[in-house]
Order: structure tokens, then sequence, then C-alpha cells
């Protein structure tokens, strides 16, 4: 019976540690990946080495191995981290209970922000980014092929046309035209050309261009009527 008794203790204490050691991997790759984005971005991926990453983090260059293979795999990584991180963040904007306008301006607001809190990595990724190995040069090119950051603005513009607030224009022409507008105001910015613009303002420029406007009324000549009754407004509410 004692030996009955200690078995279930046994199993929780066990399964405990495990879901210890879990968060603590998790904390850990997170620790490493942190850094690894702040070494890249000082010192560009060629002049980065390993034994930097991990003195940064505070490992040993053998611990940051057994967790990342190459440095390639933790390029690789390192991106699809910030893809994770803008991706989650459209996608919570997305959801919020915005009108067009609103919904656009956030989302802008949203890409504006990655790019200025990670500058300098995503300057290295945007600009000048590295070629690494195979297979993880493909999956950098996957990620950037999903397009989600395009993808939102497109239905937030596809919203705007339903609502009879755009033009008839395909909303995949639109959101590629707005979309092609953001990624040249950030890479400016990332190229220290100039500052990124507020989003309300890029946002009422596109739509000033794009806004559907509904035609003038034609105006029509007042109707010349015989006698000199024709000479009174009914506007003026005159009555006999």
């Amino acid at each position: 019976m004692t030996i009955s008794r200690r078995r279930p203790i046994g199993r929780k204490l066990r399964t405990e540690t495990l879901k210890r050691r879990a968060v603590q991997a998790v904390a850990e790759r997170e620790l490493l990946l942190n850094a690894a984005t702040k070494v890249f971005g000082d010192r560009g991926y060629y002049e980065a080495s390993m034994r930097d990453i991990a003195t940064q983090a505070g490992f040993s260059i053998g611990a940051l191995y057994q967790r990342f293979e190459s440095k390639d795999k933790l390029y690789c990584d390192v991106v699809e981290k910030h893809f994770a991180a803008i991706w989650d963040a459209l996608d919570r904007t997305a959801a919020l209970p915005l009108d067009f306008r609103g919904r656009l301006v956030a989302l802008t607001a949203v890409i504006f922000e990655h790019n200025t809190t990670h500058r300098t990595f995503l300057r290295l990724y945007g600009i000048h980014p590295p070629m690494i190995a195979e297979p993880y040069q493909s999956r950098i090119a996957r990620m950037r092929e999903r397009e989600r950051s395009r993808r939102a603005l497109v239905d937030a513009l596809k919203i705007g046309q339903r609502d009879g607030l755009l033009v008839s224009d395909s909303a995949e022409f639109l959101g590629s035209m707005y979309y092609g507008m953001v990624i040249r105001a950030v890479n400016d910015f990332l190229g220290d050309r100039r500052r990124l613009p507020n989003p309300e303002r890029l946002v009422t420029l596109f739509l000033d261009g794009v806004a559907s406007h509904a035609p003038p009324p034609v105006a029509r000549r007042p109707r010349r009527l015989r006698g000199s009754s024709a000479l009174r407004s009914p506007a003026l509410g005159s009555s006999r």
C-alpha cells in the first residue's frame, strides 16, 4: 500500500519538473534570439560570431550550439520571430472594432512601430540581407511570400469598398498600391533618408486619391414662365 501511494506522487513531481524545464527552455531560447537580434543588428551578419551572441546572452558557446546548430539557423529563427511578432500584432489590430479609416490607420501604425522598435536588425534584413544556406534561405522566402502585412491592408480596403467609400477598382490593386507607399516609407526610414510619416497623414494622402466621390449634381437652368408670376421664387414662401 505504501508503494502504491508513492507512485502517483513521483509521477506528479516528474510532470512538474518537465513543465519547469519546458518553461525554462522557452525563456532561454527567447533570451538567445534577443541577443542574436542585437548582435546581428549592431555588427551585421557576417561580422557577428556565435561567440559574440553567446556572450551577449550570458551563455557558453557550447550551450548556444546545443540550441542552434549554426549561425544560419539562428538568423533564420530570428527572422521568423520578427515575422510572427508583426503578424500577431496585425491580427490583434484587425480584430478591433474600428471603422474603415481607423482600421487602416491602426494597421499602418503597427507596421511603423515594429520597424521603429527593431530598426537595427530590420535594416540588416530589409536592406542588406545576407545569403544563408538552405533550407533556411527558402524558409525565409516562404515567410516573405505570405505577405501578411499586405493581406491585412487589402482586407481593410475591402471593407471600405463594401461601405462605398472607395473607388470600384480591385481591392488587391488598391492594397498593393497602398502597401507600396508603406514599404517605401519604411525603406526610407531604415535607410536613414527620412523619418516615418504620421500614419494618419499617410492614410489621408492615399484616400484623397482613391475615395469614392459622388458626381456633382447637374445644374438646371430655371424654366422661363409666361407672365409676371415667373419672377416669384417659391423658396421665399410667397403666396397670395
